[in-house]
């Protein structure tokens, strides 16, 4: 049955990771099973991994993770990354709540891997409040996301919008509400037991003093941002953009010289394997569409209802498909554009058209759930990678976290059903 393959994979996947083998390894060797387990030869496993190794989305990807180390390096030996976390806590005092916002700055980039961008400074806007590494991998993963739950510019909601063929700004005002939502539960969940240690004398700088170059610091991201959703450049002119700003800042500062930024930006050995994390991800993910996981899937939903569609299989099916495609993906566009065509086919017939509004939001958030809770989601491989955090006490808090958000959202689903 194929409910009980997924859950042999994702269970294989997790023994991987707890026996610490490395990351790129343990995927590659996932998606050969699953090449194995459903129908692909060799040649075929050969063929798709080739293309997800040389794709342009592949490598503009690997381009984007290597920028944003690069980028958070000479922040960091700059001093600059020290700068912001100061002038943070004198302008808005030091509280807890200030942690959430660099991952949510960051966040309004729909940035493949982006989470890695927040941590330096998460971990460097902590050093005066006891909270613990799998806290810090919590929070820079949670409240980097939750703009995805509604904010218009991230690709799988864009997908679905041309997919289903609804107004994307309308789609994405009925959304909304869960981004408030997802950040009042993390809050909630996450800050307990999180305390405020005694701030270390630092040198008398006014507010305003602190405030303009907190703004100096931080136009680099404003810069990202502004290119980004107001101009629509491409995230990885953006992000050079940015770099550039960095450099620019280092060097008028005297902060670098121009051999310590060359060796930050392209002699990290640790650049280059989160660089093939990316790479074993996307092979991980072009086996799998190749395969046929998606058409068993399918056929076991088709199978349970007996090929007459009802209100409960196709909320069961709107709900469980999207899910699972996310879960094994941890990419919202893989499972957007994988299971959307075959739930407005399926299980969403012509006489339930006034639903698609609401099935299309159950869709959205179910698959969202799968992509959060996803083992192989770049943003919670990489967080947790770069805070040495135990994954398994971090899922202990996602776990709760992300199934009160889906709840809400179901509650919401029967709100907007016509």
């Amino acid at each position: 049955m194929i409910i009980i393959k997924v859950c042999l994979l994702l269970t294989l996947l997790i023994l991987l990771l707890r026996l610490k083998l490395h990351f790129t390894i343990a995927i590659l060797f996932m998606a050969l099973v699953v090449g194995i387990s459903f129908g692909l030869g060799w040649k075929d496993m050969g063929d798709s991994s080739l293309y997800a190794l040389i794709n342009a989305d592949t490598l503009n990807l690997m381009g984007i993770v290597g920028l944003i180390l690069g980028f958070s390096e000479l922040l960091n030996r700059s001093g600059q990354m020290t700068q912001m976390s100061e002038d943070v806590a004198n302008t808005f005092g030091l509280k807890r709540i200030t942690l959430t916002a660099f991952p949510m700055l960051i966040g309004l980039l729909p940035m493949p891997g982006g989470a890695l961008f927040s941590a330096p400074l998460v971990d460097k806007n902590s050093e005066n409040i006891i909270v613990s590494p799998v806290k810090k991998t919590i929070i820079n993963y949670w409240f980097r996301h939750i703009w995805e739950y509604g904010w218009y510019l991230y690709l799988g909601l864009i997908l679905l919008g041309k997919l289903s063929g609804l107004n994307l700004y309308s789609f994405s005002i009925a959304l909304m509400p869960l981004i408030f939502i997802a950040f009042l539960i993390g809050v909630f969940i996450i800050f307990p037991g999180i305390k405020i240690t005694p701030k270390k004398p630092t040198n008398s700088v006014t507010k305003a003093k602190s405030f303009g170059r907190l703004f100096v610091n931080i136009f680099p991201f404003i810069l990202i941002i502004v290119l980004f959703s107001a101009i629509h450049l491409y995230i990885i002119y953006c992000l050079l953009a940015g770099l550039a700003v960095v450099i620019v800042n280092a060097l008028i500062q005297k902060q670098l010289d121009v051999k310590k930024i060359i060796r930050s930006v392209f002699l990290r050995k640790e650049t280059y394997i989160m660089m093939s994390v990316v790479a074993g991800v996307m092979i991980f993910v072009a086996v799998l569409k190749a395969s046929t996981l998606t058409g068993e899937l399918t056929a076991f939903f088709q199978e349970g209802m007996n090929y007459k569609i009802t209100m409960f299989y196709s909320i069961l099916a709107t709900m469980s498909i999207p899910f699972i495609m996310g879960l094994l993906t941890g990419l919202s566009i893989a499972f957007v554009g994988t299971a959307y065509p075959i739930i407005a086919a399926t299980f969403i017939p012509p006489e339930m058209n006034g639903y698609l509004l609401p099935h299309a939001f159950l869709f959205y958030t179910s698959g969202l759930a799968g992509v959060m809770l996803s083992p192989v989601h770049l943003c919670l491989i990489l967080t947790n990678q770069y805070f040495g955090s135990s994954l398994k006490e971090v899922y202990k808090y996602l776990i709760i976290i992300v199934g009160l958000t889906w709840l809400f959202a179901f509650g919401l689903f029967w709100l907007y059903l016509p």
